[in-house]
């Protein structure tokens, strides 16, 4: 342990092999089948132990011409993969044209995702720092310190399974085109970066042991204090100062996490609803609406963690419950321009370490536009601005702020 940032050195090599064949069968029938053979190597700095994956698939998907208003699609897909083993993929959808311009949709599929290699090898320490304000002691002002705590895969993980329920409408009036659906998507099995057990350390599995704290130099009012430690208790290094001082587990607002790993967590649901117009006014002025809306997550099988605030959460992530979006174009022969306006609701992340560094993400609208004007059929001049008030965006609590952002383009066709 240096404190130095963890080097990623990441390398693979893929084959890849695939058929597909597709047969009409009777006018009717559109017959779609296919195999794929797939393996990966590997040669990852922060999961050594994970070298190679191998993936094995076979599917088969009848498109039925029922009747002139009715098409009927049937679909199913088997895979093999390392370490999981074989999974199974099911897949339907029914349309059903219930008017010439309007259309209703029923579908269900089932989808996984198989744990990453990182997810079953990982093997890396991490450096975190802890403040500690007030001081466990009156000879020491507030002060960080860090620690040290393994990060650790799973082999044992199981796929994510998704299954997904969608009824929805398509509409043509006029030049405008309406859309409406109405979603419920089961997630079982969802991976989860997890601290597996905290200083002291209290894990059941015999094989870890406890690491010592790392401490830097502190410092009050008469100048530095050394600190060291013995297990995860601060001690005086000078052997005519103070006695031992408070385990560092007691003086700080949170749990100290001594290591992390994955496993797999409960069931997840999701439902919401999407709406959407688009419009042609004529061929050169157009517009566009959309919003969605997506209800908070039914959890069960999901334990609830405490934050620093004290505030208890369910320990995953809280998507916006609304998002909005509008937007014009205008094209001409000579030049264009359009603008768009998004909203997205406040969320709240929990897919990063522990709960020290979960938070939520503000709500946001941005601004976006763009003008060009074309010179003959070769040229084009552009002027794009994204977030054009300039407003803080933050999309993820450990995402990058996005400001104001204008390019400028020149395009020739050659």
């Amino acid at each position: 342990m240096t404190g130095a940032p963890i080097q990623f050195l990441f390398e693979s090599q893929t084959y890849n092999l695939d058929y597909t064949n597709t047969n009409l069968l009777g006018g009717k029938h559109v017959l779609t089948y296919g195999v794929n053979a797939r393996k990966n190597e590997f040669d990852l700095s922060i999961a050594p132990l994970g070298d190679s994956r191998e993936e094995y698939g076979i599917f088969i998907q009848n498109e039925m011409l029922l009747s002139d208003g009715v098409r009927w699609v049937i679909g199913v897909r088997g895979d093999d993969i390392d370490p999981i083993g074989t999974v199974v993929s099911p897949r339907t959808s029914l349309l059903v044209k219930v008017a010439p311009e309007h259309t209703l949709r029923f579908s269900y599929n089932r989808a996984f995702r198989a744990p990453s290699m990182v997810q079953n090898y990982l093997g890396a320490t991490i450096l975190t720092r802890q403040l500690v304000d007030p001081a466990p002691s009156p000879l020491l002002a507030p002060f960080a310190f860090q620690f040290n705590s393994d990060a650790v895969g799973n082999i044992n993980l199981v796929e994510e399974q998704l299954d997904a329920f969608e009824i929805g409408w398509v509409g043509q009036v006029g030049g405008t085109t309406l859309t409406a659906s109405v979603y419920r998507n089961e997630t079982k099995d969802s991976v989860d970066f997890f601290t597996r057990s905290a200083y002291p350390m209290n894990s059941s599995d015999p094989s870890i042991t406890s690491q010592p704290l790392l401490i830097t130099p502190l410092t009050d009012a008469t100048g530095t204090v050394v600190i060291c430690t013995l297990g995860t208790e601060l001690r005086n290094c000078d052997p005519d100062g103070p006695g031992p001082l408070p385990d560092l587990y007691t003086v700080t607002s949170s749990s100290l996490p001594f290591d992390f790993s994955y496993r797999n967590i409960g069931e997840i649901v999701d439902q919401g609803v999407e709406l959407g117009i688009n419009s042609r006014i004529n061929d050169q002025w157009s517009w566009f609406l959309n919003y969605s809306w997506q209800d908070d997550p039914d959890v069960t099988g999901i334990s609830q963690d405490t934050l620093p605030s004290g505030a208890v959460v369910d320990a995953i992530n809280q998507p916006p419950n609304n998002r909005a979006n509008g937007g014009f174009a205008f094209d001409s022969e000579s030049w264009y321009f359009n603008g768009n306006v998004n909203y997205q609701d406040e969320a709240f992340w929990t897919d990063v370490l522990d709960t020290r560094f979960w938070g939520p993400t503000d709500s946001f609208t941005t601004v976006n536009a763009s003008v060009g004007v074309r010179f003959g059929d070769t040229t084009t001049l552009s002027v794009s601005a994204y977030n054009l008030f300039d407003e803080d965006v933050q999309q993820h609590v450990f995402g990058d702020l996005i400001s104001r952002r204008v390019v400028g383009q020149l395009l020739f066709r050659f």
